[in-house]
C-alpha cells in the first residue's frame, strides 16, 4: 500500500477506532496468545508495530515494563496518546512513522523482548519482517488476515480495477519466505473467522474508496463502484457476512539478520 494513501486512509479512520472499547487478556484472543507465550511480564519491553489507536499497546503496557507503539498516522498516534493518558499509564511511548522508514538507530537493535504486529499491513515483505526480527531479542508475533471474502466489496473493487484489495496472501508469503531463508523456526496457524457486515451503500462506497489507490479513482470509476454495491442493497443496507482467513506466525529470534 502506498504510504501517502495509507496515511490518508488511517487518518480518516482514527476517530472511529478511538471509540472502540479497550481490550484485555480477559477478552481478547490475541492478547491471550501473547500471555501464553510469556510475552506479558513485568520485566518485558514490547513493541507494537502498526499500533493504530493504541488499544493493544495500552493493554500490553498494563502487564509489562514498557510498551512502544509505532504507526504512520498522526491522527492514530494522537488517539493512542489520549488512550494511554486516560489509562494513567506512564510506561507507554508512541512514534509516528511508517515501519518501512523506521530504522534500528531509532529503536535499537534487539531492544525489545517481544515485537508484535496485529492486523496491520506494515509487515508486508521480507524487509519489513527482517526489521521486526532485528528489533527483537526473543519473540515475534504477526497476526493478519490473508484473504477477505465479501461479495459486495469484491464487486466494488473489481469495478475499480483493484481485484487484489481483499488479498494479502502474497505479502504474507514473502514474510514466510524470509523466515525460511533465515532458518528461523516458526509456528503457523490459519483460522477462518466470520463477522457481520452492515453498511449503507454510501458507507460501503466510502469504505472502498478509502482503500482504493488514488490513481485508480475517477468520477466514472466511483460511479461504477456505487452501481456494483447497489446490487447488494436491501432496504437501504448491504447486509452480508465477511469471511476472513487469519494467519498467525510466531517465531523466536536468535541471531537472524
Amino acid at each position: 500500500m502506498d504510504k501517502i494513501y495509507a496515511q490518508r486512509l488511517w487518518d480518516s479512520e482514527a476517530s472511529r477506532w478511538a471509540e472502540m472499547a479497550d481490550v484485555s487478556v480477559e477478552n481478547n484472543g490475541f492478547l491471550q496468545l501473547l500471555d501464553r507465550l510469556g510475552a506479558l511480564n513485568p520485566q518485558a519491553r514490547v513493541l507494537d508495530v502498526g499500533c493504530g489507536a493504541g488499544r493493544f499497546t495500552v493493554a500490553v503496557a498494563r502487564r509489562c515494563k514498557e510498551a512502544l507503539g509505532i504507526d504512520l498516522s498522526e491522527a492514530m498516534i494522537s488517539e493512542a496518546q489520549k488512550r494511554a493518558h486516560h489509562a494513567g499509564l506512564t510506561n507507554t511511548r508512541f512514534i509516528c512513522g511508517a515501519w518501512q522508514d523506521i530504522t534500528l538507530d531509532d529503536l535499537g537493535s534487539k531492544a525489545f523482548d517481544t515485537v508484535f504486529a496485529h492486523m496491520t499491513d506494515a509487515i508486508n515483505n521480507r524487509e519489513t519482517a527482517r526489521k521486526m526480527t532485528q528489533a527483537s531479542k526473543n519473540l515475534c508475533v504477526l497476526q493478519m488476515w490473508q484473504v477477505r471474502r465479501n461479495a459486495a466489496l469484491k464487486a466494488a473493487f473489481d469495478a475499480a480495477g483493484y481485484p487484489d484489495a481483499l488479498d494479502h496472501g502474497q505479502a504474507l508469503l514473502e514474510v514466510e519466505s524470509f523466515l525460511k531463508d533465515a532458518e528461523l523456526q516458526y509456528d503457523k496457524d490459519v483460522k477462518t473467522k466470520k463477522r457481520a457486515f452492515r453498511k449503507t451503500v454510501e458507507e460501503a462506497l466510502s469504505f472502498c474508496r478509502m482503500r482504493t489507490p488514488q490513481a485508480l479513482l475517477s468520477d466514472e470509476t466511483i460511479e461504477r463502484m456505487k452501481t456494483a454495491l447497489e446490487k447488494f442493497a436491501h432496504n437501504g443496507f448491504i447486509e452480508l457476512v465477511t469471511e476472513e482467513e487469519v494467519l498467525t506466525l510466531v517465531w523466536r529470534v536468535k541471531n537472524a539478520d
